[in-house]
């Protein structure tokens, strides 16, 4: 299906993809700067000895978390708001939707952050830190990323054979929810 320029600007919410890279800056600069600080420590300069909230293995978890979800996860997101419609020909499910992931992304990256610095609670995972009270809610945000970005996809399998790199799409949308599901409901707490 070829597509001239207008149709391609008309499949796209650029909103959404401006925002979710904007943050993903934004959070970038945020976990460079917390694994700088991490850093110090190794050298015996850590800025903050004494201080309980910024004490070096929760700003490493900040490092990491908001790595993973503060930068990656926006990231990605919005580079699938600009991929999926312009390789579908197919809008995403719900411009509204993705504005309700964009902010519950956000609130969900900030209640991380807190609640390690601040209540110390965190997930004994790597790179999966956020409180298990939160995991929930981070596999339900995926669903509703599933959903969001497998309607177009779905859609453009029923008009034809999707390339490889549709299957690919799929795969990582029904992967990522159950990878995140088990690693924090099956994780080993120890002896």
């Amino acid at each position: 299906m070829a597509a001239n320029n207008q149709e391609l600007q008309n499949l796209v919410n650029y909103g959404l993809v401006k925002a979710h890279v904007a943050m993903g800056l934004i959070f970038f600069i945020i976990v460079a700067l917390m694994g700088f600080l991490y850093s110090l420590q190794l050298d015996g300069i850590y800025p903050f000895p004494g201080i309980e909230f910024l004490s070096p293995g929760r700003v490493r978890m900040i490092h990491t978390a908001g790595a993973a979800y503060g930068f990656l996860v926006n990231m990605f997101t919005g580079l699938l708001y600009w991929a999926v419609p312009r390789f579908t020909g197919y809008r995403i499910l719900s411009d509204a939707l993705g504005w309700f992931m964009f902010i519950a992304l956000q609130v969900a990256v900030l209640i991380t952050v807190v609640a390690i610095l601040f209540l110390g609670m965190a997930d004994s995972v790597e790179w999966g830190e956020t409180p298990w009270w939160l995991d929930p809610i981070i596999v339900f945000w995926l669903l509703l990323h599933l959903i969001q970005f497998g309607a177009p996809l779905f859609k453009a399998s029923q008009r034809g054979p999707l390339y490889v790199t549709g299957w690919y799409l799929a795969a990582m949308l029904v992967w990522t929810p159950l990878v995140v599901f088990m690693g924090n409901l099956f994780q080993d707490s120890g002896p």
